[in-house]
């Protein structure tokens, strides 16, 4: 996991320069997408959906300002994926060159960074086109910006952005990627991400039965099932009805075969996050997914981390 590195606002402004001045929309996938659909995360890098044919321009101007170097991908998890292998990962030559960012060409990840037919309508990808605005990169907390999917807080408890800003709990944190607001950043609708990595998944022939720490394709399908309660009749009349023919069979057979683990959990432990309270507090059983924890991120520069 990366060290500690104090950054300050607008430690991003760099590449949210190039991005700008090629006339390119920054818009975010993988586990920074994920903690803003409320999946629990840890993001390792910042991870950004590029148009194909932009991607060899938008990298070269990037490492001709000399602030960016190429390295390779490291996680096991996507490491052993030769088609993650040829996604361009940068470090940043400062910061000890702990800050990483992967640029995602659509080829590879099977989605339009451009509003278009994979937009299927509904009430669950109307926004913007297929995209939705959201404050950060990344999340303090991870949280749900796109509310029409939100499971209940009697199912999920609170992950909405909007109830867990009223009942006080940082979402976007005090150091921001971006100095000045002046770009907006967007992540993909939860049904577009869905689409695509069902998409990934058949055409990379990866092995839904495999481990999701080896399998990262499976592994995030599977954490936005759980975090959205997906499974559930309530929830799946919500995306399942939209999702193409292509994928429509594989996404109904994943929420038919998911099942919940029950487990112990004391009460009242989280330390001031979602659903933080006083250490201590009873023994009660629980579905996993079923009570938001809160984020500790090891990757504390990354959330724009003050103490």
């Amino acid at each position: 996991m990366a060290q500690f590195v104090d950054l300050k606002d607008g430690y991003l402004d760099d590449v949210f320069h190039v991005f700008d001045a090629h006339n390119h929309p920054i818009v975010l996938v993988e586990e920074c997408a994920l903690m803003w659909m409320g999946v629990p995360a840890n993001p390792t890098d910042y991870d950004f959906l590029i148009r194909s044919p932009q991607l060899d321009t938008i990298l070269t101007a990037l490492l001709a300002s000399g602030a960016w170097e190429i390295t390779p991908q490291s996680l096991p998890e996507r490491a052993a994926d030769q088609c993650v292998n040829s996604v361009p990962r940068l470090r940043r030559t400062s910061a000890g060159g702990q800050l990483t960012i992967s640029l995602w060409p659509e080829n590879i990840y099977f989605l339009s960074v451009d509003a278009d037919s994979s937009s299927n309508g509904g009430d669950n990808d109307d926004e913007n086109g297929g995209i939705v605005p959201v404050p950060n990169v990344v999340a303090w907390n991870f949280s749900l910006v796109q509310e029409s999917l939100d499971p209940g807080p009697s199912v999920s408890g609170s992950i909405t952005r909007s109830r867990l800003e009223a009942r006080g709990t940082r979402v976007v944190p005090k150091v921001l990627a971006q100095s000045e607001n002046t770009s907006t950043i967007y992540i993909p609708t939860i049904l577009r991400m869905l689409e695509a990595l069902l998409d990934q998944d058949r055409q990379h022939g990866m092995h839904t039965q495999a481990p999701p720490r080896s399998n990262r394709v499976s592994g995030h399908i599977s954490s936005l099932i759980r975090a959205l309660f997906l499974e559930q009749s309530h929830q799946r009349d919500k995306l399942l009805p939209y999702i193409s023919d292509r994928n429509h069979t594989s996404l109904e057979a994943r929420l038919a075969g998911f099942k919940r683990r029950r487990m112990s959990v004391l009460e009242g432990l989280g330390g001031g996050g979602i659903n933080g309270g006083a250490m201590g507090g009873q023994k009660k059983e629980r579905r996993s997914g079923s009570i938001s924890q809160p984020l500790k991120p090891d990757f504390k520069y990354r959330s724009g981390y003050q103490s």
